[in-house]
């Protein structure tokens, strides 16, 4: 499978997977298998679709490489997300209703288990593919990003809960409830409150209120760890964040939290809500994963995050997914078949335009005068960077990192 942008694409090109709609998942554009037309290019192109799965005979090695099921379980709260949310009465999040997304979760987790334990690759394009100004989007995307996380750290997550013992501290359930509910406190507010927290400058007061009132719409019999991501999402290590613990504690205590009086689920939430903010444009338009990855490890952002969780996100994302079409700096065409976990941005390329096995795999380790230029039809060479990030994200002890 070739995953190529929609400019790329020509009439003859086959899905290799189904094309949904990007603000409706469960509707299918294009069915696995379509032969692309011209017509079939100019309507997904208007509906904003990003990029296809095409298949490519000589990349089709990767189909095994790939788990359609953790997006389609990510696709299914989606779903659930917004049907559910678009009633008028939907105002509250009751134990009935929580329980069954604790149900959702739990089937999504078990994907991703076997999705690592398979070492199958992370289609993170796919995974925030959707458009920016979707609130339900945008939280499943952070959801997939936080589990993963989760599982990859569970020696420090299970640590770092040790007061709730060995068995409960490893269940992630209420980190994905609470992830996938943590922005319902914008629902009810103004439409120019803006979906992200900006990044240059402060939040409005009206942004501040949003965790406190996305608490009073989850029902109190809910977990509390799930009511705390909610609540603590724009908690800070450096103690910079909100909300005032005395606006929610009645005095008993000022000013917000920091370190590790923020719960990890919360940590996870906090890291993983950026990243995905910064994988969009001020537009909603999708940005590169590579310009995401760079503007996350910026000096300016790092005392806002737990380090460990930091690291874990720049180890576990790639800056180009396998599979994925990309231009080189000397003009070629080619596909990632191989990441590098020690040069992210120089992975193996196989060239699109040669038939030769011997020929065609090209290892941008082994070639400094040979970079990647353009990926999904967007130049990416200014933020490119030659060692892993994660390496510029200090520690105080080292912490085992799957993958890394």
């Amino acid at each position: 499978m070739l995953l190529l942008d929609t400019d790329s694409l020509r009439s003859g090109h086959v899905a290799a997977v189904p094309v949904r709609h990007r603000s409706r998942p469960d509707v299918e554009l294009i069915a696995a298998g379509a032969v692309l037309d011209g017509k079939m290019i100019r309507q997904i192109k208007g509906l904003s679709v990003p990029a296809v799965w095409v298949r490519y005979e000589p990349m089709d090695f990767l189909d095994t490489r790939i788990n359609d099921r953790t997006t389609q379980r990510r696709d299914d709260v989606y779903a659930t997300l917004t049907q559910d949310f678009a009633l008028p009465t939907a105002t509250t999040v009751g134990l009935g209703r929580f329980t069954r997304y604790c149900e959702l979760i739990n089937e999504w987790i078990i994907e991703l288990v076997v999705e690592q334990r398979a070492d199958l690759a992370v289609r993170t394009t796919d995974l925030l593919a959707t458009t920016g100004d979707d609130l339900f989007a945008h939280s499943v995307n952070v959801a997939h990003l936080a589990l993963g996380l989760a599982l990859r750290l569970t020696g420090y997550v299970v640590h770092q809960r040790r007061c709730a013992g060995s068995t409960a501290a490893g269940d992630l359930t209420n980190l994905g409830a609470g992830a996938i509910l943590h922005d319902v406190g914008k629902l009810q507010m103004p439409s120019t409150l803006g979906l992200h927290e900006p990044l240059n400058a402060a939040p409005t007061r009206a942004y501040r209120e949003h965790p406190r009132r996305g608490l009073k719409v989850i029902n109190e019999r809910a977990a509390a760890t799930a009511r705390a991501v909610v609540l603590h999402h724009h908690q800070r290590m450096d103690g910079t964040g909100f909300p005032d613990m005395a606006s929610v504690t009645r005095k008993r205590r000022r000013g917000a939290l920091a370190g590790e009086n923020i719960h990890i689920f919360p940590r996870l939430v906090a890291v993983c809500d950026t990243f995905e903010h910064l994988c969009h444009d001020g537009s909603g338009r999708r940005r590169p994963t590579v310009a995401a990855l760079q503007d996350l490890a910026a000096d300016k952002l790092r005392g806002r995050f737990d380090p460990v969780i930091l690291r874990a996100l720049l180890t576990h994302v790639s800056p180009f997914d396998l599979g994925m079409a990309v231009r080189l700096s000397n003009g070629r065409l080619a596909g990632v078949v191989r990441q590098n976990s020690q040069l992210p941005c120089r992975p193996t390329v196989r060239l699109l335009d040669v038939d030769d096995p011997d020929e065609r795999d090209i290892n941008l380790a082994h070639h400094p005068g040979l970079h990647v230029a353009e990926a999904l039809g967007v130049k990416v060479r200014r933020w490119l960077f030659e060692r892993t990030l994660a390496a510029k994200i200090p520690v105080a002890e080292p912490v085992e990192i799957a993958g890394e």
